[in-house]
């Protein structure tokens, strides 16, 4: 079957002209307007133009955002293999808001969109507001319509809750020293009317010391909705070690570059987070090139800690370099700085140590006689993420709801009078650990048994417990 490839917004179709050109252009039905598809059985699909018979063609096989696109004969490249997607809007997630008694809810712009090809997106909506009560507590339902990418349209619906909010539930989130934390822009809160919903909060940063997130530990940021009281609880650990090479999008930086590049091997196949046989060489069909150098551009000013080269080695003529040198980029002078001299490389995966603070850096490489060098990753590893907490102590004990007297995080064993009555009538332990990521188990107590808490931490190195014991007529106890 043929088709036309439309515009959906200026209604162009694509064409193809005698130059191997391939424009948008004002459709008006001709031959080179149209396209046959022939499906390779994957979902994806080839297009050959029905008057000259090539096919749209990403240059050079590029897998960066904006590569150009023309048409060549057929190659069964993968650069030649196009996948369509159903952009129908199938379905839309029902949302709630809370509304304060007496105000008239604020309605999402956005819903949460499903399409026919399986893709999950925000799409704009239209909300039909029924004239309410928002004065009364209670649940009311609107409706409305959403709009998808291509123009097709769901129902939307949107729940909402008017009632006070009663409190709020702590949120626990992640950090590294020196950082401030990404905060959530809701919290979950307890409904007057007996549900609990996300409400927007807004947070107090300015109310913490300036050094408040300088060191390891848990720092409790504070926060408000409608007047309630919100809290953050954010673990503060070292900073764990991030791929700052990493772009698999191909969009702006990091990017790669080289000195030579074989004419199917990009540098932008080193940083697209796939080692496989994808990759960069210096492969000149016409000889064999003695040495080149490949550079990575970071985002700006970044500290490394160490290099990872995954080379590629076909045990034939594509092969990992025969030496490596690493520099950094000096902004300073304007210079390359030696990091690492020219060594040997004696693996397929080769680490070299870049205790440095720079905005991009270069491997020089000699190549083994006779052979291309071939590299599938540069991960460039430096600090750039919360790490995992060790912490396996709390910071809490309570008795029914009550903080435990004497109670100090150091302090593992407690002896408390129980109350007169039935056998198991003990107060109920609660506890909350020091690190909001930590693992609490409680298992409760009676007169017969202490009620014991057992704390480990986020790495699962430390495991804590402590015991409370109750005794009768017996006066508190703390070991």
């Amino acid at each position: 079957e043929r088709y036309r490839i439309v515009n959906r917004v200026s209604g162009a179709a694509l064409t193809a002209d005698s130059t191997g050109a391939l424009t948008p252009r004002t459709s008006t039905g001709a031959p080179n307007q149209e396209w046959i598809a022939s499906t390779t059985g994957a979902g994806s699909y080839t297009f050959v133009n029905a008057t000259y018979g090539t096919l749209p063609d990403v240059a050079g096989q590029s897998t960066a955002s904006g590569a150009s696109v023309g048409l060549w004969q057929a190659t069964s490249g993968k650069n030649q293999l196009w996948t369509p997607v159903d952009l129908t809007l199938v379905s839309t997630q029902t949302v709630r808001v809370v509304a304060q008694p007496g105000t008239a809810p604020l309605l999402p712009g956005t819903v949460s969109g499903l399409l026919g090809g399986g893709e999950r997106t925000d799409v704009p909506v239209t909300w039909q507001v029924p004239d309410a009560n928002w004065s009364r507590p209670g649940r009311v339902t609107i409706h409305g319509l959403a709009t998808g990418k291509a123009g097709s349209t769901a129902a939307a619906t949107v729940t909402v809750l008017v009632s006070r909010i009663v409190s709020t539930a702590p949120v626990a989130v992640k950090t590294w020293v020196g950082h401030t934390p990404a905060l959530p822009a809701t919290v979950p809160a307890q409904l007057a009317i007996g549900a609990v919903a996300d409400v927007p909060v807004t947070w107090h940063l300015a109310a913490l010391a300036p050094d408040a997130f300088g060191s390891v530990g848990t720092v409790e940021v504070p926060g408000t909705v409608n007047g309630a009281r919100a809290l953050a609880r954010a673990q503060v650990t070292e900073p764990g070690l991030v791929n700052l090479a990493l772009n698999a999008a191909h969009h702006g930086l990091p990017q790669a570059s080289a000195s030579f590049s074989g004419p199917s091997d990009p540098p932008a196949n080193v940083n697209d987070g796939v080692i496989d046989a994808s990759r960069w060489t210096n492969w000149d069909p016409a000889t064999s090139r003695a040495a080149d150098w490949l550079q990575l551009d970071l985002a700006g000013e970044q500290q490394l800690d160490h290099v990872t080269v995954h080379f590629f080695d076909d045990a034939g003529g594509t092969r990992p370099a025969a030496t490596v040198a690493l520099s950094a980029w000096d902004a300073v002078t304007g210079a390359w700085v030696p990091v690492s001299a020219a060594a040997p490389v004696s693996s397929a995966v080769y680490e070299l140590k870049t205790a440095v603070t720079t905005s991009k850096i270069r491997l020089d490489m000699t190549a083994i006689p006779k052979t291309c060098i071939a590299i599938s990753e540069l991960e460039v590893w430096g600090p750039g993420a919360p790490g995992v907490g060790a912490s396996a102590a709390l910071t809490s004990l309570t008795l029914d709801g009550r903080p435990l007297a004497g109670f100090a995080p150091a302090t593992l064993s407690y002896q408390v009078a129980a109350t007169k009555g039935p056998q198991h009538a003990v107060p109920v332990v609660s506890a909350t650990a020091a690190d909001p990521y930590a693992h609490v188990t409680i298992v409760q107590g009676d007169r017969a048994k202490p009620a014991s808490v057992t704390v480990v931490s986020e790495d699962g190195a430390t495991t804590t417990t402590y015991t409370v014991r109750f005794a009768k007529n017996a006066p508190p106890r703390h070991t």
